[in-house]
């Protein structure tokens, strides 16, 4: 599960408002989704991300960083850490998911496909988490297909420097390690999508017999 690490010590060391925050947003998001229960290692952090309109970070390892100094509800924290862990679930970092399989890619038009593809999955699953509510009006294609997005992008000629639909500053990338895609060898997997496609399944039985049970 999504589990974020040593945030009673956080309390004592960082601004203990903030990283209350955090936890709401955190805690919001494990009762009101089965997000909380995909696979990512969070963190808060007080250097790793220095500018408050920077949230939050996530590498192909599955530790996802979150930023106290950001100037956050608890409802852009919710969207942050489920925006991170949707990284990791649809297998972003992945080689054999990029286009061309990774070879020649511009990772950051590919880091904005993906933030484009991520958000729209947030706001279809009507928590009310998208901050991005102009990409449907800007982008004319399917937009959780990443690699449509990706093609859509390099069409408009965009080259991925502004990355105002992540969750790091404007211009920098979310996504930490893109350069070294992850590859896997005969009898590996990706353990987060995995994990995403169990817990989704698992959800769609649950929402199942909730409508039975209603019906009834």
């Amino acid at each position: 599960m999504a589990w974020l690490h040593d945030w009673p010590k956080m309390r004592d060391v960082l601004d203990k408002e903030r990283v209350d925050m955090i936890f709401r947003g955190y805690s919001g998001l494990c009762l009101e989704s089965y997000l909380g229960r995909l696979d990512g290692d969070i963190y808060i952090k007080d250097w790793h991300l220095n500018r408050k309109d920077a949230l939050a970070t996530v590498d192909s390892q599955g530790n996802i960083n979150l930023n106290v100094s950001a100037d956050a509800d608890m409802y852009s924290w919710a969207y942050a850490i489920g925006h991170c862990l949707l990284h990791l679930a649809f297998g972003h970092f992945d080689r054999q998911n990029m286009p061309d399989a990774g070879n020649g890619i511009n990772i950051r038009v590919w880091n904005k496909a993906c933030d484009i593809c991520v958000d729209r999955v947030l706001a279809e699953m009507e928590l009310g988490l998208s901050l991005h509510p102009d990409i449907e009006e800007t982008y004319g294609t399917q937009l959780t297909d990443e690699k449509a997005i990706y093609e859509q992008l390099l069409k408009l000629g965009d080259d991925g420097s502004g990355q105002e639909y992540g969750t790091n500053i404007d211009g920098e990338m979310d996504m930490i390690g893109l350069e070294h895609p992850l590859e896997y060898g005969e009898g590996e997997s990706n353990r987060f999508t995995e994990t995403y496609v169990r817990e989704k399944e698992r959800e769609k039985e649950r929402i199942k017999r909730r409508r039975e049970t209603i019906g009834r």
